[in-house]
């Protein structure tokens, strides 16, 4: 491995014009210069390509495509797509509504390669784009692994805040078919199979902007389902010595996303999900079932309140 080796930075985009010009003025800012940046179009109706040719004018290190047909559309085929068309040694997702702060890539690539590791997790700060607050990454510190820690909700982890070693990630794609939390399905995969060769950086690299209309804010029946789906992967694919409390903490999350279908009455969706929860266990499940069909039913006629809902979730503590 070089000393200074190529970061292939791969962003997707969809109609972000009006925001994809500060995150790829973050790229150029990069105190590390030996990287490729290739943004993937998903599609988008917007003037994305006439911006991104005035970057391209700019500098030949960034680099425009549009996902080719091969690859469903959404965020995690353009991912794919540019992964494909990637030449570095290191890759980073990137988001084209995030700003990397100038140290990212020197001090995310300095980690991995002061502990050998074949990936580094950092923090970001949040802000409000509607108050500017930025709210500050907190220190996290791993209790029983990464892999365990990330799928039971104790570590935040996303694609931003990663730098993996491109060699770890061949023959792991992500999930094009999900709609919502596709990375959540993909990191959990990866950590199971690379937890104990990372490393942690707990120093903010990065700023988040919550937008008002961001479609992580989106609930739709169909990216409930999605949500679901990947929970339900993740329960599925669980090492058979896996502790009872990671268990009990995915059927929980479980429960609180199928509740968003409850809650938005969205029925199709609730009860195709609500009888899956037998994956989970089978006696606790049949309870569920019967106790949650039947106030689903009673909660359209009467304003009973949806905390009775919650009152399942003692079942597993």
């Amino acid at each position: 491995m070089p000393k200074h080796p190529l970061v292939s930075i791969i962003i997707p985009t969809y109609n972000r014009t009006h925001l994809i010009g500060e995150t790829l003025n973050s790229v150029l800012a990069q105190t590390y210069t030996n990287w490729e940046c290739l943004v993937i179009d998903d599609g988008s109706t917007d003037n994305t390509e006439d911006v991104l040719k005035t970057y391209i004018n700019k500098d030949l290190r960034i680099q425009y495509h549009k996902r080719p047909e091969t690859h469903l559309s959404g965020g995690n085929g353009a991912r794919n797509y540019g992964f494909k068309l990637s030449k570095g040694d290191y890759i980073q997702w990137f988001d084209s509504d995030d700003v990397m702060y100038p140290n990212y890539l020197e001090r995310q690539l300095k980690h991995i390669q002061t502990h050998q590791a074949n990936f580094s997790l950092c923090l970001y700060d949040l802000q409000n784009e509607i108050t500017s607050t930025i709210k500050t990454g907190e220190p996290q510190v791993l209790r029983h692994g990464f892999y365990y820690d990330y799928i039971t909700r104790i570590l935040a982890a996303n694609l931003p805040t990663l730098l993996f070693k491109k060699s770890c990630l061949l023959g792991i794609s992500l999930n094009e078919k999900l709609l919502k939390s596709q990375e959540y399905e993909f990191l959990q995969r990866f950590f199971r199979a690379y937890e104990k060769t990372g490393v942690l950086l707990n120093m903010s690299l990065l700023k988040v902007v919550r937008h008002q209309n961001s479609i992580t804010e989106k609930h739709t029946s169909k990216k409930i389902a999605s949500a679901l789906e990947a929970l339900l992967i993740t329960y599925s694919e669980l090492p058979k010595d896996s502790p009872e409390y990671v268990r009990k903490k995915l059927t929980i999350l479980y429960l609180k996303t199928l509740y968003m279908a409850f809650t938005n009455r969205m029925t199709e969706t609730f009860y195709k999900y609500l009888f899956k929860l037998l994956k989970f266990h089978v006696f606790k499940g049949l309870l569920l079932c019967a106790y949650l069909g039947v106030l689903y039913g009673f909660v359209q006629v009467f304003p009973i309140g949806n905390w009775h809902y919650k009152a399942c979730y003692k079942l597993y503590r």
